[in-house]
């Protein structure tokens, strides 16, 4: 591979205390799911749960679009 004269970027070394993203997002569902399970009022409801998380989350990426292109 050639580097056309350009510096290798340099490799950050991995935080071994640093959860990767992967897993955080796996326990995040998994408590809102936990959570909502636990509920009286909202037994059973894990599929609506899910939905209203995504469209709770829908937004986010025009907002961030939005605020990338200032």
């Amino acid at each position: 591979m050639r580097s056309w004269g350009l510096p290798r970027p340099r490799r950050r070394d991995p935080d071994p205390m640093r959860a990767p993203r992967p897993l955080l997002v796996l326990a995040s569902g998994i408590f809102a799911l936990l959570i909502t399970e636990q509920q009286p009022a909202l037994s059973g409801q894990d599929g609506l749960m899910w939905l209203l998380v995504g469209l709770a989350a829908a937004p986010a990426p025009l907002l961030w679009d939005r605020i990338a292109r200032r």
